[in-house]
This record gives C-alpha cells, sequence and structure tokens, in this order.
C-alpha cells in the first residue's frame, strides 16, 4: 500500500478523463494540434499531443507535469531511425533525434503547452496505468495549487504486435488507444495504491464498481490495452457518491496493481 500519510490514501481532483482510440487521426487534428515539425512525429506522439492540447489545465505552467505511460512509446520512430542508419541514409541528422527518443511524447507535450513542472516516461508493462495515475497523484500531493497531465496506452508498429503476440498469445484484441487524464490539487477523491503478487480487489470494500482484466477464473480480458479498462473506470468515478469507491486492477503473470478510489466530497 502506497500512502502520503499513514492511513491516509493520495488526494487528487479529476478534472477530466478522454481516450482516443482506432488507427486513424481524428478529424480535428490539424486544427488542434501544430503541424511544426510534424515530418518526425510517430502516431504516439500525435496522439498525446492532440490529447494535450485538447483538455486545458488548471494550474500554472510551473506546477503542471506530464506523465506518460506506455509499453511501446515511441518505438516506431525509434525503428526508422535506425533502419535509415544500416541502410546508410546520409541524410539523418540531429534534427530527428528529438522526435525519435522513447520519451519524446511527454518531451514535446511539455514544449508544446510550455509546462515546466518536469516530465516522466514509465513502462509497467500490464500495469502501466495504475502507475501512471500513481505518479500523477503524487505530483499533486507534493505542491500546491498542482496539475498532472496523464496519458497511458499504446499505439502499434508491426514489431510491437509481435512482441505482444509473443508474451500475451492469450489476449486475441490488440487496440490501439491512448488514454488522458487530468488531475489537480484537492480533496473530492482519495486514492489508496497496492503492488504485488498478493494484491487483490477482494479485500477493498465493494460499495462500487470494480474494474479487473480478468475474471474470477483468472481468464484475461479480450483485450490487451489496458487504456480502455482504466478509462471506463476513470469515467465510473465522476458517477460515484459520496463515501462510494471504485477499484482498478490490472495484472500480468504473477505481478497485480490495484488502486481503489473513494468519493470524499461532490
Amino acid at each position: 500500500m502506497i500512502s502520503l500519510v499513514e492511513g491516509q490514501g493520495l488526494c487528487f481532483v479529476l478534472d477530466s478523463a478522454d481516450l482516443l482510440c482506432g488507427a486513424a487521426l481524428p478529424e480535428d487534428y490539424e486544427a488542434v494540434v501544430s503541424a511544426r515539425g510534424d515530418k518526425f512525429r510517430d502516431d504516439f506522439t500525435r496522439r498525446c499531443l492532440y490529447l494535450g492540447n485538447k483538455h486545458a489545465m488548471p494550474a500554472e505552467p510551473g506546477r503542471t507535469t506530464v506523465v506518460v505511460g506506455t509499453e511501446y512509446g515511441n518505438l516506431a520512430a525509434m525503428l526508422r531511425l535506425q533502419r535509415l542508419a544500416a541502410a546508410g541514409e546520409r541524410r539523418i541528422s540531429a534534427q530527428q533525434f528529438p522526435h525519435a527518443t522513447t520519451s519524446s511524447a511527454s518531451v514535446f507535450l511539455n514544449i508544446e503547452r510550455g509546462f515546466t513542472g518536469g516530465n516522466a516516461t514509465l513502462n509497467a508493462g500490464a500495469l502501466t496505468p495504475v502507475v501512471a495515475l500513481l505518479q500523477g497523484a503524487l505530483h499533486v500531493n507534493a505542491y500546491t495549487d498542482a496539475a498532472s497531465a496523464v496519458l497511458a496506452g499504446d499505439t502499434y508498429c508491426a514489431e510491437a504486435l509481435d512482441d505482444v503476440r509473443k508474451t500475451a498469445a492469450d489476449h486475441q484484441v490488440v487496440t490501439p488507444g491512448v488514454l488522458w487524464a487530468g488531475l489537480r490539487t484537492g480533496d473530492d477523491y482519495e486514492a489508496v495504491f497496492s503492488f504485488g503478487a498478493t494484491a487483490t480487489a477482494t479485500g477493498f470494500p465493494e460499495s462500487g464498481p470494480i474494474f479487473r482484466d480478468r475474471d474470477e477464473n483468472g481468464r484475461p480480458d479480450a483485450e490487451w490495452n489496458r487504456a480502455f479498462l482504466a478509462y471506463d473506470f476513470l469515467t465510473a468515478l465522476k458517477e460515484l457518491p459520496v463515501g462510494a469507491s471504485a477499484v482498478l486492477q490490472l495484472s500480468h503473470d504473477e505481478r497485480s496493481a490495484t488502486v481503489r478510489v473513494t468519493r470524499r466530497r461532490a
């Protein structure tokens, strides 16, 4: 269990939750995201920039941090750069490198929006959405009037799809999708996080919905991308009555991550 003060969870206000799914970019992409530098962006970065520009953040830029949770991130851009180098392409330049690092989505969202409160890119495998929400909640608990832009999910190039099939053959569906959650300092909600092989949702009071990526018999959901389940969980938080809780539990192999969120005020 992770808590800011013993016996007390991490508190936050959920300003917005959104999900951008599917292989195609939204019709209004060009109206929301500047075309400058788009030549070298990959689809994952495009989706993060779209969500970041679409949603206003309430805190000052210096108090806003960006957390990107992703398994494959900017893999397509990295592979493109390596293939050009292997082919002896002479036009490779430093211009491509900022757009082809594994953390470029979080960096470029900071640049695009002028956020100076920091950024982080993390990969916790199937548990990534819970870990990303934890990092966002830690930030808004550490500072007064702070905000966190939390993104989680993936787009999938051929190599990423091959990797999913090798490590999670029991999942039949792999859908591109990126989750957005805007958090800020406040105490509308209280979250308690649990990690490890023994973390289960059964120990939580069932005063609200529970979102698991495995059924009671241990069979996994067909969908591998947990951003979809995490979005359903965040959407349910908006409907919780005061005092009720919702639980999100993600697992893979012998590892699991669980977050219980209780609504403290309307």
